[in-house]
């Protein structure tokens, strides 16, 4: 079991005392309900829409998210339960969470979590209060400004000369590049295995069961992937999640893609524009922004694309394509007639 910090101790003390008072009261609390939430998604009892167990990078985010709730209840002195579920909450919540400086997103990501929990005990016949259903009680989500690597940043990357890096920069250069050929996440592309991939008429292919949503995707391999796949005997390494995104942005500084990349993010509530070196933003999911965004310049249809990637609708797709202006443009004139 992990250590707790100082700051979650008193975080747990807070909570326990102001439980025990409300168990003196005979009643059960959201903060309890919570805890047997967090319990049963991490223990499989209670599931997906789909019937299959969350992932534990789902039950990872998710307990950090819940755990703003705490903070808030501890920084105010309150136990909130379900009946104080209401704008004035959403309100003090949502501002207390930008004061600590999280994006919009993140802040969206807060309120959609401390939601699911609210309708799940909704349908466990606990919460009977209905202030929490009003639309304006939401997580709000912005599309964000995310890079995707161009062909030329790719061989960049394929050619870095990794003596002043070591063998581990490699490795996660060449599982970072696997997510590239394939548009997949992290949780899919670090945990392929020798038994994933098929031939077909010649063709190799990669199956895939999507960690996250439980869809099964297959993706034709590529000359690129190939070379990796071959250079490996198809015995792909892994390495954890955070020494890849790690090590990925080193190799691409040592790629050279040092350019700046203007950015606008949201934090505190207040919008920003600042511009930070390309290699900076490259990271695991780039991966995935990259592949899904080449597929589209070079003409995928883009129900093809869902069929790999695994969204499950248009839109849902579009958020995840980064292509520039120009580009757009060079790929619509290349493909119609009509501008010509």
């Amino acid at each position: 079991m992990t250590a707790l910090s100082p700051k979650n101790k008193g975080i747990l003390s807070f909570l326990r005392g102001r439980l025990g008072h409300a168990h003196k009261k005979g009643r059960s609390t959201l903060s309890e309900f919570i805890s047997l939430y967090l319990d049963q998604i991490a223990n499989g009892v209670r599931q997906t829409d789909r019937g299959r167990n969350y992932a534990p990078s789902t039950v990872k985010t998710v307990r950090y998210s819940l755990r703003q709730f705490a903070r808030f209840q501890e920084a105010t002195g309150r136990l909130y339960d379900f009946s104080d579920m209401d704008m004035a909450f959403y309100y003090g919540y949502t501002s207390f969470l930008k004061k600590k400086g999280f994006s919009i997103n993140s802040v969206g990501k807060c309120i959609r979590d401390l939601k699911a929990v609210l309708h799940a005990a909704e349908i466990d016949g606990v919460n009977t209060s209905l202030a929490w259903k009003e639309k304006r009680f939401k997580g709000i989500r912005v599309d964000v400004d995310s890079i995707y690597l161009t062909p030329e940043d790719l061989k960049r990357m394929m050619s870095v000369d990794f003596a002043t890096l070591s063998p581990e920069h490699e490795q996660a250069r060449d599982i970072f590049m696997v997510g590239v050929w394939t548009a997949q996440r992290i949780s899919d592309y670090n945990h392929i295995k020798p038994g994933d991939f098929n031939t077909l008429r010649e063709i190799t292919y990669l199956n895939v069961r999507q960690q996250k949503t439980g869809a099964k995707v297959s993706i034709p391999c590529n000359s690129a992937l190939k070379s990796i796949l071959e250079k490996y005997d198809y015995n792909l390494p892994h390495l954890p999640d955070r020494v890849i995104n790690r090590d990925i942005k080193e190799v691409a500084r040592a790629a050279g893609l040092t350019g700046t990349v203007e950015i606008e993010t949201t934090k505190g509530g207040v919008p920003r524009k600042e511009r930070i070196p390309k290699w900076k933003l490259v990271h695991s999911h780039t991966a995935r922004r990259t592949g899904a965004t080449l597929m589209y310049l070079a003409g995928v249809d883009l129900y093809d694309i869902m069929k790999i990637t695994g969204h499950t609708t248009p839109a849902m797709l579009k958020k995840y394509i980064k292509a520039d202006t120009l580009e757009v443009v060079e790929k619509l004139a290349g493909k119609y007639d009509y501008f010509r």
